[in-house]
């Protein structure tokens, strides 16, 4: 079993830690640890301790200053403890062999992060919030989550030793926001972020109608959309295809044509929704999906599952897809007054 303790930023606050079940040992651990008169002192001073739940500043990311924990915050943590002890217990791992086999721009990926990123004690979720906590609200803290997709792969990683799943929700932000105003959720087949003659890769765009939902002016969402894709390493190509193993390519499209993308695909939307843009009401849209995750593993949880949650997807055992799957949708409908947003394998 792995047990991890890190440092952060966040003050200790000793009145606020009542329970072990916010530290990152498990308590039968810590029971055993007092009993024998072994207690390590990090676990006694908390300087090494990670707390499950943080609050930050939204501006400059840094942790809030927290009291005593309630009755609430207490029970949230333990709901998020019992996921990690299933992820301790299943460890993930990979099939090194089968990655030395894969195509160049596999190998360059896990090479790239392995060095950093195959660290085997990063199995701690938290969840953290922006500004208060009903906004932001995405868990953190699992070392598969840095992983590209094109590592997050049934034939190079085992999940407690077993081959992977990864299951998300199709165009989530989209749906989320016709579910909010009342209207129908589009059919799988509605692509909001593509269409005939778009000058632009898919992700592009996809990220242009993201960022708009964080951003308050066109410009500004621009630019950050600029920034970002020319941040972003682009691979050798595989399959004749340009490819890239971080999900977008790195970008030089003139501002002009991003401009004329993002108005089409807001104009592609009916009128409620595109109220939702230029708004900064990106956190609150992570608020409900973190909602909807955290009902999904409470569910997996219940089932004995071991389930890794990206966003508005999810990693489990291979074997065990059919039942995250249901869980997804019955999650969505929870959360979103019966609202079933689109399940998909991710791509």
């Amino acid at each position: 079993m792995e047990y991890e303790a890190r440092k952060h930023s966040t003050p200790f606050n000793r009145k606020a830690w009542t329970t072990p079940t916010f530290w990152t040992a498990t308590p039968s651990l810590v029971k055993l640890w007092d009993s024998m008169g072994l207690m390590p002192e990090w676990y006694k001073r908390g300087a090494a301790a990670e707390r499950i739940i943080h609050v930050r500043n939204p501006k400059t990311k840094r942790p809030l200053p927290q009291g005593r924990l309630g009755k609430d915050e207490q029970e949230h943590g333990r709901r998020i403890q019992k996921v990690n002890q299933l992820l301790w217990i299943n460890p993930v791992t990979f099939d090194i062999a089968a990655i030395r086999q894969a195509p160049v721009a596999v190998q360059e990926a896990f090479d790239h992060l392995g060095r950093k990123e195959l660290d085997r004690t990063r199995t701690t979720l938290f969840r953290s919030f922006s500004g208060d906590k009903q906004h932001g609200g995405r868990f953190f803290g699992h070392r598969l989550q840095d992983f590209p997709k094109a590592l997050r792969r049934g034939e190079y990683v085992r999940f407690g030793g077993e081959p992977i799943a990864e299951l998300d929700f199709k165009s989530f932000n989209v749906s989320l926001l016709y579910a909010l105003k009342g209207l129908d959720i589009p059919p799988p087949s509605f692509d909001p972020y593509t269409w005939d003659g778009c000058p632009v890769e898919r992700q592009t765009v996809k990220r242009l109608v993201n960022t708009a939902l964080n951003c308050n002016t066109r410009h500004s969402t621009i630019l950050a959309t600029r920034s970002e894709l020319q941040k972003t390493k682009r691979y050798s190509s595989l399959s004749g295809q340009n490819y890239s193993v971080y999900d977008n390519a790195a970008d030089d499209t003139p501002y002009a044509v991003l401009e004329e993308c993002l108005d089409k695909a807001l104009s592609n939307l009916p009128n409620e929704v595109q109220e939702f843009f230029f708004t900064g009401f990106g956190t609150r849209a992570m608020w409900y999906e973190s909602e909807i995750a955290f009902k999904v593993m409470d569910k997996m949880v219940s089932d004995g599952l071991p389930i890794i949650p990206i966003h508005d997807g999810f990693v489990c055992q291979e074997r065990h897809k059919d039942q995250l799957w249901e869980h997804m949708k019955a999650s969505s409908a929870e959360v979103l007054n019966g609202a079933v947003i689109t399940v998909q394998i991710a791509a």
